[in-house]
């Protein structure tokens, strides 16, 4: 009897550590999105890159993707675009709100931009350090009722006069 017990711990303990490790191996890494020829700029002394990194579950992004819908003509975007089209929806308010009031830390309420419905993705906690010429911005958003974990990075450029 007392074998069985041990048994059905040490069950219940490595599924549990197995539920774990799958969670942290189904996490996403971080994807190039963007181009540095399609930064712009921001205010008068800064501009956006161009390009962010994101790391977005694929489900998050594909669920995102749903709640959007389809776009101009019925286009339906894919997975890849599901992703970038979020990192560009952070980005741009981020970089925006950075610029208005430069600050190593703030938050801002993000909503995807582009053809289709706008589904709010909820508020995204920001930070922005500087990288010499540059700074360097993540935004992360914790799960909750409206999008799964999300990390976006980004850099601004200051503007050469």
């Amino acid at each position: 009897m007392r074998s069985i017990g041990r048994l059905c711990i040490v069950t219940t303990v490595s599924a549990a550590l197995l539920a774990t490790c799958a969670a942290t191996a189904s996490a996403a890494r971080f994807v190039r999105c963007g181009s540095p020829l399609a930064g712009g700029p921001v205010s008068g002394n800064w501009a956006g890159a161009g390009t962010q990194r994101i790391s977005i579950s694929n489900r998050a992004a594909a669920s995102i993707g749903r709640r959007v819908g389809p776009g101009v003509e019925g286009f339906h975007a894919t997975l890849a675009d599901d992703r970038c089209s979020v990192a560009v929806s952070v980005e741009a308010p981020a970089t925006i709100a950075w610029a208005k009031s430069p600050r190593p830390s703030f938050s801002v309420g993000v909503r995807i931009v582009g053809a289709g419905r706008h589904p709010f993705l909820g508020r995204f906690r920001c930070t922005v350090v500087s990288a010499g010429r540059n700074e360097a911005g993540t935004c992360t958003h914790t799960a909750d009722r409206h999008a799964a974990r999300i990390v976006v990075k980004f850099k601004i450029d200051r503007v050469r006069a």
